[in-house]
């Protein structure tokens, strides 16, 4: 996948469907991590139930407005994209290595998709100012799921 460009992921978040396949993604993301613990932790009892908290936190505030809060918290946002940038590169062959063993070609359209929905919920997040801190934790890279 190309670089992140915030740039794009404005109007794609102005777009209700785009929006909500985002959170349609990390579920499936964090279902099958839940399954597979290709990080070793992630099927100990309070992952799941904690990642899916968090999942539904930043879906709650990011709903109404998604777009204006991304304009008004732009560099927060940028400067989360650029440290989970730089984790993602740490992480990218684990990553990968999970979405190949749930038949998911990381470079293919559906591993693509997946990646960008990643990138957008990591925005959203750092938007919002979710405890980041605590997506971080829980994460292939900070603060995806």
């Amino acid at each position: 996948m190309a670089e992140f460009d915030f740039d794009k992921l404005i109007p794609r978040m102005g777009n209700r469907s785009a929006f909500r396949q985002v959170f349609a993604d990390v579920g499936f993301v964090h279902s099958w991590r839940a399954v597979r613990a290709p990080l070793y932790y992630e099927n100990e009892d309070p992952w799941y139930a904690e990642a899916a908290d968090y999942a539904a936190a930043v879906f709650r505030y990011s709903f109404e407005a998604p777009v204006a809060r991304l304009i008004s918290e732009h560099e927060l946002a940028v400067r989360a994209l650029a440290v989970g940038e730089a984790n993602y590169e740490k992480n990218r062959a684990v990553f990968n290595g999970f979405l190949e063993g749930i038949q998911v070609q990381p470079e293919g359209p559906a591993g693509d998709r997946m990646l960008q929905s990643m990138w957008d919920f990591l925005a959203l997040a750092a938007a919002h100012q979710i405890d980041v801190d605590t997506g971080r934790k829980r994460s292939f890279f900070f603060p995806f799921c």
